[in-house]
């Protein structure tokens, strides 16, 4: 249970005995399998949390002031954040009548009810490219068939159905977006009469560098896929003449100072190496934001095999990270995001029981039918269409979450002891590799990512 610093000066607090060191490790890191929050601290640090267990704040506070001669106002000041830390995340408890943990049950509620904090909205499943690893299995605009565009009636009678209140985050997509001619009037829909506070554009950047004037005042950002530093490397999934074009796109944006713009990286076999220089390439564009994506068997990708490209990734993301915190050092600072790694979890520390899928994110296509995430596009999982209720595609979406989370006994995360630090990781990634209720390959490097996560945090202390 989360204390403040005052409230609880003159209660006697121990450690509470959830958190275990985490082995085979160089660092004071310590684990709460039940709550899966984690606090990291140095050894002055650990030495005053069993200084204080056992005894009050005020009483150690009062100690370390009178060893120092000076005033414990002085000293609190100086502690005070520490301690906070340590009573944030529970670390630190308040004792029973005998000195021992108080036992508290939890009061945590489980959540029943949709946020939709994130809303993705494939407003055309075409695309000029052929990417071999497309999530959406966008078709090519060559192909027969015609353009699917979203109908925009039916969507603004949809999303007209979320409370003001609770309209948040807007992800455009497709296909490609910008091949939809009524992208500028979707665009003025969301953000001028449904008011969503915050839209976004996902592109591959080859076309409608044009309209980008149009466009800007209607987003919140845009996201380009470029996934290389290199022609060559680029354009081996791409396609032919797509880098030089993806490249014209970011540097319009650039000249007309729109300011949250984001270069997606997705890491394949092919292009793994150029991750590592990836951060000097992005400033050198003057971009600021970058999102890595690590490419899993969904979409176009479901059937093909990953190999040994894991275990690359992840020494190479390290170099990557280490790069861009020199940079940081040197003046230029780069926010990195990414939809697939732990250390997003970890920082935010608590219980996670699942990425979100259903309940805050749902994943609109151009025919209306609504899924429970832009990777999970298949008919066993549709949990409506645009024409239902709202109320029925909250209610289906919580459904399919449930269903699907670590608390839930159909799953293998059910009985894993770190289920509460990763929250599942993703479940079209364990679908690809056999089932949506199952584990995935790399939960055998669970714990080391893990520990990873929480080195690439700010520790509390």
């Amino acid at each position: 249970m989360k204390k403040s610093f005052n409230s609880i000066c003159n209660k006697q607090l121990v450690i509470n005995q959830d958190f275990i060191k985490a082995p085979d490790c160089n660092k004071l890191i310590f684990l709460n399998y039940k709550s899966g929050n984690w606090i990291e601290l140095d050894e002055i640090g650990y030495s005053m949390a069993k200084s204080i267990s056992g005894s009050t704040i005020k009483a150690y506070l009062t100690e370390v002031a009178k060893e120092n001669k000076t005033k414990y106002s002085y000293v609190a000041k100086i502690y005070n954040e520490s301690i906070e830390a340590m009573l944030k995340v529970g670390f630190l408890v308040v004792a029973d009548n005998n000195g021992n943990e108080e036992k508290k049950k939890n009061k945590l509620p489980k959540e029943t009810k949709a946020s939709f904090e994130q809303i993705w909205i494939h407003i055309i499943d075409t695309c000029n490219l052929s990417c071999p690893y497309c999530y959406f299995r966008a078709r090519n605009v060559l192909d027969e068939g015609g353009i699917k565009n979203i109908d925009i009636s039916l969507l603004k009678k949809f999303l007209n159905q979320i409370p003001l209140w609770k309209r948040k985050n807007i992800v455009i997509s497709g296909g490609e977006p910008f091949l939809n001619k009524e992208l500028v009037t979707i665009l003025r829909l969301l953000k001028e009469r449904l008011r969503f506070p915050s839209v976004k554009i996902i592109t591959n950047g080859t076309v409608g560098h044009n309209i980008y004037s149009q466009v800007f005042p209607y987003i919140n950002g845009i996201q380009f896929s470029l996934d290389g530093i290199k022609k060559e490397t680029h354009e081996k999934n791409r396609g032919a003449g797509s880098f030089e074009k993806t490249l014209m796109g970011i540097k319009k944006s650039v000249s007309l100072g729109f300011k949250n713009i984001i270069i997606s990286f997705a890491v394949t076999e092919d292009n793994i190496d150029d991750l590592l220089d990836f951060p000097a390439f992005a400033k050198g564009l003057g971009i600021h934001s970058v999102h890595i994506n690590r490419i899993i068997r969904t979409g176009k990708n479901m059937n093909k095999a990953i190999g040994g490209y894991f275990d690359s990734f992840d020494k190479n993301y390290k170099v990557f990270l280490k790069k861009v915190a020199e940079l940081k050092k040197d003046g230029y600072s780069i926010s990195v995001s990414n939809s697939f790694e732990i250390t997003q979890k970890i920082k935010i520390g608590g219980k996670v029981v699942s990425c979100g899928v259903g309940k805050k994110i749902i994943s609109i296509v151009p025919n209306g039918n609504i899924y429970p995430c832009p990777s999970l596009h298949y008919d066993a999982y549709r949990i409506g269409t645009l024409n239902d209720k709202l109320n029925s595609i909250i209610k289906e979406g919580v459904c399919f979450n449930r269903q699907h989370n670590v608390e839930s006994k159909k799953t293998d995360c059910y009985s894993c002891k770190y289920k509460y630090f990763c929250g599942g990781g993703c479940r079209a990634e364990a679908l690809a590799e056999g089932s949506i209720n199952g584990s995935m390959d790399r939960c055998k490097n669970i714990y080391s990512d893990i520990i990873s996560g929480i080195c690439y945090s700010e520790p509390f202390i």
